[in-house]
């Protein structure tokens, strides 16, 4: 399958990038479109690689829905680099100004002259002036409207601009016809008002993309090479490449993810963890990219290139977001693409079946129609839900979670059962030593520093903890060493015989281990049992606390699913809170476990292995813990980037209110227009009040949804 981008970087109608979204997805060669209409970004996934055909087809089937620039990656980036991203658009785009977009003084001038003439037009006392003028204001405030409802009527598109052209003209026609300048200045004012509210929409339009597309800018375009010498170079941040030396002075972002050489910085981590307070970094230390130095001059080497970052990876998620629509975006699209020829069918039959049916005149029920129309336009929803979803994303991703869509924000919102994997999820995944029993003379000190002494050549997990337990070693010198695979270790210290490993190495060595009590390393000298030593995986230090807030907001279930034994489950299930727990599980078992809950209700799962892929991937949401495992991540729909368990309750808040925004906005959206149906065809609903249904409510939907950013505000401390 061969991946596509194109740019579309003046489009801000959101009816118009589900159109085209569909329409492109439609084509024939093409097996996936998706369009983020925030990011201004179109994916498109086709068996083989797009020819110059396809391209122009492309290209011909968006410029039908909407007269935009359209940009190839390379184009886009090109045009990034010199500075004019938005000449490079293609041919069919030229000349044309979306009405939607960010409004820019020429856009206002037309408007206040339009204004200006209307306002002469109301004190002018002769009826033909007045007429005149206030068909003057409508042209030059409306020009740009008009040519594209004229645009959209060549291609057989309905949309907003060709409703407001329908009443505005049937209003002047109305007026002439009864001689009425009255009708000519609704006409003027309907279009005064549709001007200033599409402006104003694509201010509040603007406003949220410039603030969700602040997320994503998280890299710098620049980094600092090192030579072998040490002279600095300046190169693209991009261009960096695994082992090469970089410096990094007090304010600069990380460009990729590093280890600190010499020095040490306080940084900021909050664009990857969420944590507002700065960690303190010194040698030996990773940095992740998007991460900020705050106050020292650093050099680091370079772990990954650019785009296999941290950073580079939460970029791609966030974008590509906008593929997994929740069931409330599918609805609003699907709903949109039938919505507008409905309400134009029902306005013709406003306007023709009453007076046919002697219920008043064709003049009083055209006027009615006509307000019908103007509020009929669905922009309010079509913009307000996608934009809802990705600023919830973009929430979730400033407190250290990602969602890689609309469609787990809706999951996380109504999840009514959460089950855990133990190790590495509710524990640290670092055995520590809970317990030291003695049994021979050695002291648990010097059993201890003993059994340190012998397993500090190993990387195993259990040897680990046992010499960070003691860092302080006995001065004794380790004369042999023999490793028994799967047993443990044999050593030679000071002439006497030391084993350290399982109760299968004493067996091995006739050692006899009746006073041991099930420890997991035992220490035995010259053939006689020592001590042993229980070990256990520590649990997380926020578990128990988000366990109870999970419990707190509602969740039914709260369960841990585990491939380690009995002991070591029940002991983790008492000290999280979770009251249900299943042991020795295989991954498969898992998946079954998962399955089970998921018959009761919408089920997460909680994981952070390489075998936790198969069952993160079987719940309705699965939820990765850090950018560890990159199979745990790519089957996962969340990540919580910052390891912490805190965010997992605090993602599903998060989730629960903005889903509280969308249902909001779909309603009053819905209830504003409906109002303004009944009211226009009862006779009692003026054409401004059309208007304020749609542009009206566009704008307080949009602002609405951006509240969702502010959200996660004095949360994280």
């Amino acid at each position: 399958m061969t991946k596509t981008i194109y740019y579309l970087p003046d489009l801000d109608c959101a009816n118009c990038a589900a159109k085209i979204e569909t329409a492109v997805g439609k084509l024939p060669f093409v097996e996936s479109c998706n369009l983020n209409f925030t990011m201004k970004k179109m994916v498109l996934e086709s068996e083989g690689p797009v020819g110059e055909r396809e391209d122009h087809t492309i290209r011909d089937t968006i410029l039908s829905y909407e007269s935009v620039q359209v940009q190839t990656e390379a184009e886009y980036l090109a045009g990034q680099e010199k500075g004019h991203a938005h000449e490079h658009g293609h041919s069919h785009a030229h000349g044309h100004e979306h009405t939607h977009g960010k409004p820019g003084l020429k856009q206002w001038i037309p408007l206040m002259v339009g204004g200006g003439l209307f306002v002469l037009g109301l004190v002018m006392p002769w009826g033909w002036v007045k007429m005149a003028l206030f068909v003057a204001a409508a042209a030059v405030a409306g020009f740009e409207s008009f040519k594209e409802a004229f645009a959209g009527l060549a291609h057989l598109r309905i949309d907003e601009n060709l409703l407001m052209c329908l009443a505005v003209v049937a209003a002047f026609v109305i007026g002439l016809l009864e001689g009425s300048a009255e009708e000519f200045s609704e006409g003027a004012m309907v279009t005064l008002l549709f001007v200033l509210g599409e402006q104003l929409e694509g201010l509040a339009v603007s406003r949220s993309q410039r603030q969700i597309s602040a997320l994503t800018a998280i890299l710098p375009e620049e980094a600092t090479l090192l030579s072998d010498g040490g002279e600095e170079t300046k190169v693209p941040a991009q261009a960096l490449r695994e082992g090469d030396v970089i410096a990094v002075r007090p304010g600069e972002r990380i460009p990729a993810d590093c280890l600190v050489l010499s020095g040490s910085c306080s940084a900021d981590t909050s664009v990857v963890t969420g944590e507002s307070m700065p960690r303190e970094m010194g040698q030996g230390s990773e940095l992740l990219s998007g991460m900020i130095d705050l106050d020292s001059l650093i050099t680091c080497r370079v772990l990954r290139p650019a785009g296999q970052s941290a950073a580079a990876r939460i970029i791609e998620m966030v974008e590509d977001s906008a593929k997994q629509k929740g069931n409330t975006e599918r609805f609003i699209t699907r709903f949109a693409r039938v919505y507008t020829p409905a309400v134009l069918v029902v306005a013709v039959l406003v306007a023709v079946l009453p007076p046919l049916l002697s219920f008043g005149s064709f003049t009083q029920w055209i006027h009615r129609a006509l307000v019908f129309l103007v509020a009929s336009c669905p922009c309010a929803l079509v913009i307000s839900v996608p934009l809802s979803f990705f600023s919830a994303i973009g929430a979730a991703s400033k407190q250290g979670v990602l969602v890689k869509g609309g469609k787990y924000i809706e999951l996380l919102s109504k999840a009514k059962n959460l089950a855990f994997d133990k190790t590495g999820t509710l524990t640290q995944g670092q055995p520590g030593i809970a317990e030291i029993n003695c049994y021979g003379s050695l002291s648990e000190q010097a059993a201890l520093s003993l059994a340190a002494l012998a397993e500090r050549g190993s990387t195993h997990p259990l040897a680990k903890a046992l010499t960070e337990a003691c860092p302080d070693l006995p001065a004794c010198t380790v004369e042999a060493m023999k490793e028994h695979s799967g047993y443990g270790l044999e050593l030679t210290i000071q002439g006497r015989q030391v084993l350290c490993g399982s109760s299968k190495l004493m067996g091995l060595f006739g050692v006899e281990c009746g006073k041991a009590q099930g420890e997991n390393v035992l220490l035995a000298v010259d053939g006689k049992l020592e001590a042993g030593f229980r070990m256990k995986d520590q649990l997380r230090p926020d578990a128990a606390q988000a366990i109870a807030e999970l419990k707190g907001i509602g969740f039914e279930t709260v369960c841990m699913v585990s491939g380690d034994n009995e002991q070591a489950c029940a002991q983790i299930a008492q000290e999280s809170g979770v009251t249900e727990y299943a042991h020795s599980c295989l991954p498969g078992d898992k998946v079954e476990k998962v399955k089970g809950l998921k018959a009761g209700g919408t089920t997460l799962f909680v994981g952070d292995g390489i075998n936790d892929a198969p069952v993160l991937a079987a719940a309705d949401a699965g939820i990765a813990m850090g950018l560890g495992s990159q199979a745990a991540i790519e089957a996962a729909d969340v990540v919580l980037m910052s390891q912490e368990m805190r965010d997992l309750p605090k993602a599903v808040t998060l989730a629960r209110r903005s889903m509280g925004v969308i249902r909001f906005n779909v309603a009053f959206a819905l209830a504003v227009k409906l109002a303004v149906f009944l009211l226009a065809f009862t006779g009692y609903a003026q054409m401004w009040m059309a208007v304020f249904a749609d542009v009206g409510v566009s704008i307080l939907s949009v602002l609405n949804a951006s509240r969702i950013l502010l959200f996660t505000r004095g949360e994280r401390k």
